[in-house]
This record gives C-alpha cells, sequence and structure tokens, in this order.
C-alpha cells in the first residue's frame, strides 16, 4: 500500500527479494493522476482497493504490506477482508503507529517520534508558498518521479494532505490476527511510538523487528534487503 505521497514506486527494488512464487502488487492513490477525487475516508481507500486486489486475485488468503501511511491503509484492509469472510495470512507494518486524534504542530527536525521527522509524516508546505520548496518536499514524498511541474507538485502536496486527515480521522478496527510491525532505529525519541502501540488494534501476537535505518531510508533499495529477510523469517516461523 502506498505511502503519504501516492506512489508505490519505492516498492519496486522488494521484487529483487521476494520469491518467484510470491507475486508483488503495489497500488497507487485514487487520484493521483488528477483524473479521480481523492479518497473521501481511510474506510472508502480501503474499499477501493480491495476491488481492485479482487481483480488480480478474487479470494484470500491475502499478505498486506505498508510502508508508513501504508501500513495505515493496509491495517484496514485486513480489517475489511475479514468482515467479508476472507483470510489475511500476512499484515506487515513498516514503520507507523496509530495516528493521535489530532494534527499536531510541524515536527522539529530531528524531533523524529516514530519517523515523524521526514517528510513523509510531516505536514505538507503551504501549497500557495514557495514552489521550489514544495517540489523538494513532493520528490521526498513521492519518491523517484523525476522532473515535476509546478501543478503537479501542488498535487502531490494536496493529496498528501488528504490522506493525512482521513488517517487521523480513522476510528481504527481490530484486526484479528497477528502482525509484524518493522521499527526504523535511527532517529527516534524517549517516548516514541513503539509496535505495542498497535497492541488495541491487533489481536493476535505483534511481532517486532528492528531496521538500522531512519524512517526515510527504510524503503532504500539497499535498505529492503534486510527488510525483507525480516519478513520472510517471520511469514517462515508463523508457517512452522
Amino acid at each position: 500500500m502506498h505511502p503519504g505521497g501516492g506512489v508505490s514506486w519505492c516498492y519496486m527494488p522488494m521484487s529483487r527479494f521476494a520469491p518467484s512464487g510470491i507475486p508483488l502488487y503495489a497500488l497507487q492513490a485514487r487520484g493521483i493522476s488528477g483524473e479521480a477525487e481523492f479518497a473521501a475516508s481511510l474506510t472508502e481507500m480501503a474499499q477501493d482497493y480491495i476491488e481492485q486486489m479482487r481483480t488480480v486475485q478474487p479470494t484470500g488468503p491475502y499478505r498486506l504490506l505498508g510502508w508508513s501511511h501504508g501500513g495505515l491503509v493496509a491495517h484496514e484492509v485486513a480489517v475489511q477482508l475479514q468482515a467479508a469472510g476472507d483470510e489475511v495470512s500476512a499484515l506487515i507494518i513498516l514503520d507507523v503507529y496509530p495516528p493521535q486524534r489530532t494534527l499536531g504542530p510541524e515536527p522539529v527536525e530531528g524531533d523524529g517520534e516514530g519517523g515523524a521527522a521526514e517528510a513523509e509524516l510531516m505536514p505538507a508546505p503551504d501549497p500557495e508558498g514557495e514552489l521550489r520548496a514544495l517540489k523538494d518536499w513532493a520528490r521526498q514524498v513521492a519518491g523517484p518521479i523525476g522532473g515535476l511541474s509546478d501543478d503537479e507538485a501542488l498535487h502531490i502536496a494536496h493529496l498528501f494532505l488528504n490522506n493525512q486527515r482521513i488517517a487521523v480521522e480513522h476510528n481504527y478496527g481490530r484486526f484479528d490476527g497477528d502482525a509484524l510491525v518493522l521499527v526504523a532505529e535511527e532517529g527516534k525519541t524517549k517516548g516514541a511510538p513503539t509496535a505495542r502501540s498497535w497492541e488495541p488494534y491487533v489481536s493476535g501476537t505483534i511481532s517486532e523487528a528492528r531496521i538500522p535505518c531512519a524512517h526515510p531510508q527504510m524503503v532504500d533499495p539497499e535498505q529492503l534487503s534486510d527488510v525483507w529477510h525480516a519478513i520472510a523469517d517471520w511469514m517462515a516461523a508463523q508457517e512452522d
């Protein structure tokens, strides 16, 4: 599931590590191209993505993964799939935690509670502000897009703000099963969220794997080897 910037290209290098028997599909945000409305809620977003998932795999078991905002989406997709009677065999959450009910002030660089110091979890610059800063920010949250026009940068900023809003407004359900939470070790402060933050929303065992990087680097190509090994070890243990 895509992070807050709406695009899922950051997951492409993971295909180097996944076994051939595990196909990978990445979902991008509705409205990323400007041809559709943004999702009005996280519930609506998950419903839409389940419909898309069923076009390639009509029934479970499903394995779900998401980094940052994508982890919140993956959790809601898992809850909805179970409510529909489908099996979810893996829920993998990459360095994101259930958000506070209100949007806080802009974090200070280096004060990254749960990765909040990096661009993915920061409020966007004012869309009417200086365009160069906005384009730099959009590249950070959207990944390796290349050249962005001013209009595209503005669009991604609005998309991110919408994703941030629906994540905070969402009433998180309870997933009936186990989950793996990958935690970025660097940049954490005392009192930062941990994998245990998910306990009210996951009925089974929450396993934690610590990755030696900061939140933004968790999906870097050179880091995804460690990420995939942690995932593979957990899935193997689940099958024992």
